[in-house]
């Protein structure tokens, strides 16, 4: 009789541009994008995609973009990033400006309302990089978010702050720690968690923060079934060691970090549980030289409710 074989979670980097086996190994995608009732899956690469420049030169944009809903101050631009398969690089020029791309409609979630019961296995990973390391200079999000980008959606005016107006899971850059990436959640109406385990990726997978220019891939994925996991640097609540159960795992470049979200954290009232969609997000610190955000692209999937 066959048997469905864990994948083995790899212990180098994967630096390559494709989406990261140890989070997309065992997902259906291409039975996903025929069959709707066995999953939902979405993946853009930014090729072809459109300028909306021009749309953005005497006011603000607030309209479609390509598979998106964007939002863009005045003096915002997504440009041609001039890579192989396509990378779009989003970047404004005035201070507390920016550009973002998300979604009118969500239709991902890993908890139901109210009785947070968990959803089924889900998948998130996009390819990003940074134009700047430098302190102060733009804020930037990747992840899944529960609402249409706005002026201060997702990323609000005040620097280094997240909007708590809708649910979101996903990667979070400041300004005041820009050489790193952190991961975290909001419920809507809530307080963003980003817990310590979580605040230096790079630095914590690797030993050594992101540098100007580098693409990252920042994943996750929840896993339904109950599964034997290890967890080396508790969270809220947790004990270090070997764990059974539902999990949220997170990954950089392919490697999953020592910290995992279980049960108890994924069905908490400080969890989202909003319908979710992919969204990208720059805002920025300065209007002095705050650099840009390239997106090689983003993918989402998850199987069907049973």
């Amino acid at each position: 009789m066959a048997t469905l074989a864990e994948y083995v979670q790899p212990l180098t980097r994967d630096t390559s541009r494709g989406p990261s086996n140890s989070i997309w190994a065992e997902v259906l995608r291409s039975d996903y994008q025929e069959k709707p009732d066995w999953g939902y899956d979405f993946f853009e690469e930014f090729l072809p995609f459109p300028d909306i420049t021009a749309l953005a030169t005497a006011a603000a944009y607030d309209g479609p973009c390509g598979r998106f809903h964007c939002y863009a101050h005045q003096g915002g631009t997504i440009t041609d990033g001039q890579a192989e398969g396509g990378v779009a690089v989003l970047a404004a020029d005035g201070d507390n400006e920016g550009v973002s791309l998300g979604s009118a409609a969500g239709g991902v979630r890993i908890v139901t309302p109210t009785t947070y019961v968990l959803g089924n296995d889900l998948y998130f990973e996009a390819r990003v990089a940074s134009s700047s390391i430098t302190a102060t200079k733009h804020n930037a999000f990747v992840g899944l978010f529960g609402a249409k980008p706005a002026a201060a959606v997702p990323i609000t005016n005040t620097d280094d702050t997240m909007a708590t107006t809708a649910g979101w899971v996903g990667f979070f850059k400041t300004g005041a720690a820009p050489t790193d990436w952190r991961f975290g959640w909001n419920v809507s109406g809530g307080t963003p968690q980003f817990p310590t385990p979580f605040q230096t990726l790079s630095t914590t997978a690797f030993g050594a923060a992101t540098t100007a220019g580098q693409f990252v891939k920042l994943g996750f994925k929840f896993t339904r079934r109950p599964k034997t996991f290890s967890v080396t640097s508790a969270l809220s609540g947790q004990t270090v060691g070997r764990r059974y159960g539902a999990s949220l795992e997170v990954f950089i470049d392919g490697v999953k970090m020592p910290a995992v979200l279980d049960p108890a954290l994924i069905q908490a009232a400080t969890f989202p549980s909003d319908f979710l969609a992919p969204a990208v997000s720059v805002k920025n610190l300065t209007a002095t030289a705050p650099g840009s955000l390239s997106v090689d692209w983003i993918g989402c999937s998850q199987k069907a409710a049973s």
